[in-house]
């Protein structure tokens, strides 16, 4: 799908000087720059996770040779970062398109303000703690409390703010705004009971998998999925009506079954023996939101005249092409597969949890975001022709670099479990057998972060100038 998708869209990347855009944007709100910080600061730390990621999985594979970022240092950084860029560019696009779909500026701009610096403060504590090994050992919440405190807060003032701007401009009746309302809340819901601690071990497990898992199969998705319709309606003119039907039913298939799926991440941490078969049905329930988006995606870009999608526009069906296919194979295909009782007893913790987890959280919001963040910043100017074949180029390196990460990952996850699990061999007997297959999964970052790097350079030059003209316009009108 994919690469079909990619040869309908590669030609039309010549540049089209005097043709009308498609669309239009229906007016210029000032508070939209606000939108554009947060998907110019998710941009800048989607590559700063690239370069993190390599830099520590070069200690794990050469522990002797001096670099700056330890394996442990690395890891921790790489994994708070790919929640937190992932979820700066949603609040973002969230922004972008909550303004534009009520059409009125934000309830507060002064308080989206303020969350941006109180959310990039907190990051960057975070970060440079985590670089020192100061942390609370909670794989995905190292954070010590002050930060996951400084977390909470930030939520807070996004859900109230754009809750508040869904009322004043009494547009909750719309399914995308209302969708990304409710997945917006759960995310503050689901992470605060994570700030405080827990003795027993199976206690703490249960509640962080509120933020490991169901911030992805819950909040991300609802999140998304609004998202997602709503840039179906802009860009390819999509019947808000028929949007509206997959949203209302995503939102109660996803809320059912997201929650009661994380029983598949519960089988062996000391529950009862109901969670196996709760897991088991819900996971495979939880295929189907996914499915029913894919296939709207799908029905919209074949009613749509691709032809009339030129320059940035193709590079953002292309990146949405690409989200599809990393969501499908990664969370619903190999996350269905590894959810099997009997699959995941022998599986579990191996590297292939590592494989599922990068293919399905790109797939599901990294690239989803990414393609968000391009057309916010990216909408209203002719990018340079270099620019665009910059940008194309640089996707399709992602998509290199994340399938052979993955494929080495499975690979060695399969080694891993049958030779360790099932036969009984010596786990570091084993690990020197998958070795080869690890400096496989260190090129794929490598290409991973070249693609990083590549579309971070073709964005932020037209991203700055956004930024710019946007506040020199809401300087004049102040």
């Amino acid at each position: 799908m994919l690469m079909k998708i990619l040869g309908i869209i590669l030609p039309v990347f010549r540049k089209r000087k005097n043709k009308a855009r498609s669309q239009a944007v229906k007016k210029d709100f000032v508070s939209l720059e606000v939108s554009y910080r947060f998907c110019f600061l998710a941009v800048v730390l989607f590559c700063l996770q690239g370069l993190i990621s390599n830099l520590g999985a070069i200690d794990m594979l050469f522990p002797d040779l001096p670099t700056p970022v330890s394996f442990q240092a690395g890891r921790s950084v790489h994994l708070n970062l790919s929640l937190f860029w992932t979820m700066i560019g949603a609040m973002g696009a969230a922004f972008y398109f909550t303004i534009q779909e009520c059409s009125l500026e934000l309830f507060s701009q002064r308080l989206a303000k303020l969350q941006f610096w109180l959310l990039l403060l907190t990051v960057l504590g975070i970060l440079t703690s985590l670089a020192f090994g100061i942390t609370e050992g909670r794989e995905y919440l190292e954070a010590l409390w002050v930060f996951k405190i400084g977390v909470a807060l930030t939520l807070l003032l996004f859900v109230f703010n754009i809750g508040a701007t869904m009322f004043k401009g009494r547009c909750w009746a719309q399914a995308t705004v209302l969708t990304r309302v409710v997945g917006s809340f759960s995310l503050l819901v689901l992470f605060v009971p994570n700030i405080f601690h827990y003795n027993h071990p199976t206690t703490d497990d249960l509640v962080r998998f509120w933020v490991v898992h169901m911030w992805e199969e819950v909040s991300f998705e609802l999140i998304g999925g609004g998202l997602t319709g709503a840039l179906l309606i802009y860009l390819f003119k999509t019947p808000a009506g028929k949007i509206a039907n997959i949203l209302y039913l995503e939102l109660a298939l996803a809320a059912l079954s997201g929650i009661f799926a994380t029983g598949h991440h519960y089988y062996w941490i000391g529950t009862t023996k109901i969670w196996i078969y709760i897991g088991i049905i819900f996971s495979i329930l939880q295929v189907v939101p996914v499915l029913l988006m894919v296939y709207t995606t799908i029905k919209s870009v074949q009613q749509l005249k691709i032809s009339t999608l030129t320059g940035n526009r193709a590079v953002t069906l292309f990146m949405l092409a690409s989200s599809l296919f990393h969501h499908l194979l990664g969370a619903a295909a190999l996350g269905l597969f590894m959810s099997v009782p009997r699959i995941n007893l022998f599986f579990h913790g191996t590297f292939m949890t590592s494989s599922h987890a990068h293919l399905a959280l790109f797939g599901a919001l990294g690239f989803l975001v990414l393609t968000l963040c391009y057309f916010i910043l990216t909408e209203e100017q002719e990018l340079a022709l270099k620019k665009l074949m910059l940008s194309g180029m640089a996707v399709v390196i992602l998509n290199i670099g994340l399938m052979v990460m993955a494929s080495a990952l499975f690979l060695a996850g399969l080694l891993q479990g049958y030779l360790v699990r099932a036969i009984g061999m010596e786990f570091m007997e084993v690990q020197n057998m998958v070795r080869p297959l690890l400096f496989i999964r260190a090129f794929g970052g490598l290409t991973y972060g070249l693609g990083a790097v590549l579309l971070t350079w073709s964005i932020l030059p037209a991203a700055w100038n956004k930024l710019k003209s946007k506040r020199a316009l809401t300087g004049s009108q102040h």
